[in-house]
């Protein structure tokens, strides 16, 4: 009719660490004992705590993938600000003369872009956007990495074609390949892949004025120009009175755009901060109710031998808190398996994200998690206050 005498605990690891164990305090040692002796509410607490944890750094690193690829993007990748699109070529000449009169317009370089079809030894073809412009003016308007060594630069030359990484990802090409491609005029000719570079939005093949030439025999005929300039109104004053511009694109326009986007998950983010929130009450406080109502007669020998409120309350909470640290330090590699699977799955054909986190996303998460714990332990107070010790210790006569 009585209950289980509970299992005689064997030694814990901290033990054999003499000089760790010798300076942990009595509650300590009872607490480490205590961890390891409740396997079941271990594992439930950790996994519960990682979870929440995991969370929050999906949502955070949700946020800094797509802010820092903007960044990247437009900032680091293209170094112009103004792209004019032109109706045709013929005043060509004209037109870059009057723009590089213009001191203000640092950089003025021109460029023919169109879409080409790639097509492939296995039947399937792929569209792509191929950029025509000189070696050495591309340097003034893009910054080319290598997609496989980010931060080490390339630089295109007049033996290959630059290849964007999505869209190599997508089709399986690897640098000395070789693809069969179309001219602006529908010619198919092969092109070798010089290197594989790091870009995010759109898929392009760029390839330099002579390498063009020499591989399908035609003249270039350039539709775009891209301006580096200091006065964008008076650039956009200057193309306004000149004939043949079709358009002007300001890359600052594209960039609010995409700054509008990111702002707006603040509010996913704080549906997941408070889901995430949600998962650490609900773990930590049932978890705790159990742990209270199981230890309910231990923690009453413990008032009636002469522990204080403060002392049973810290030998209870004292084991939730080291338990939320240990879930919370294993929930950061757990968000970040969780945010590259969900980067992988709402990647688009022609957008690539990227698999960044700050490190202070990953301190607000943690701090969060903390938090929350620190919250539950304020509420599980009181039930311990309430605990009687005579009628607790009757309860199983």
């Amino acid at each position: 009719m009585r209950p289980k005498a509970p299992k005689i605990s064997g030694s814990v690891f901290l033990e054999k660490i003499g000089f760790i164990w010798k300076r942990l305090s009595f509650t300590g040692k009872v607490t480490a004992r205590n961890i390891i002796r409740y396997k079941a509410r271990f594992f439930m607490t950790v996994l519960g705590v990682a979870g929440c944890t995991g969370l929050l750094v999906v949502g955070f690193g949700i946020k800094d993938s797509i802010a820092e690829v903007i960044d990247i993007q437009f900032q680091e990748i293209f170094h112009y600000d103004y792209n004019i699109n032109l109706e045709n070529d013929f005043t060509i000449d004209e037109i870059r003369t009057s723009l590089e009169a213009d001191l203000d317009n640092r950089k003025v370089v021109p460029y023919q872009m169109f879409t080409t079809n790639a097509f492939y030894n296995d039947g399937h073809e792929a569209t792509a956007n191929m950029l025509i412009v000189g070696a050495r003016q591309a340097e003034d308007v893009f910054a080319f990495e290598l997609a496989s060594d980010k931060k080490t630069p390339v630089t295109l030359t007049n033996s290959g074609v630059f290849v964007t990484e999505k869209y190599a990802r997508n089709n399986n090409i690897k640098v000395g390949d070789y693809l069969t491609v179309e001219s602006a005029n529908g010619i198919k000719a092969q092109v070798k892949v010089a290197q594989i570079v790091e870009m995010y939005f759109q898929h392009y093949i760029f390839i330099s004025e002579d390498y063009y030439r020499m591989v399908f025999d035609e003249n270039v005929h350039y539709n775009a120009i891209a301006v580096v300039t200091l006065d964008g109104e008076k650039l956009m004053d200057q193309c306004s009175a000149m004939e043949n511009v079709a358009s002007v694109t300001d890359f600052s326009s594209m960039i609010n755009q995409f700054q509008n986007m990111i702002d707006a998950l603040d509010l996913i983010i704080a549906a997941i901060i408070i889901t995430a929130g949600a998962l650490a009450f609900v773990v930590l406080i049932n978890l705790t109710q159990v742990n209270v109502s199981e230890r309910i007669r231990e923690i009453a020998t413990l008032k009636v031998l002469g522990f204080r409120e403060k002392e049973v309350s810290s030998y209870i909470l004292r084991e939730i808190f080291l338990l939320a640290i240990i879930g919370s330090i294993a929930g950061l590699p757990l968000g970040i398996v969780f945010h590259h699977f969900i980067m992988n799955v709402i990647s688009m054909d022609m957008v690539m994200f990227g698999m960044i986190i700050q490190p202070l996303s990953f301190a607000s998460a943690w701090g969060i998690t903390i938090l929350f714990t620190l919250i539950v332990m304020v509420f599980t107070r009181k039930p311990l206050r309430d605990v009687k010790m005579v009628e607790s210790l009757k309860s199983v006569e």
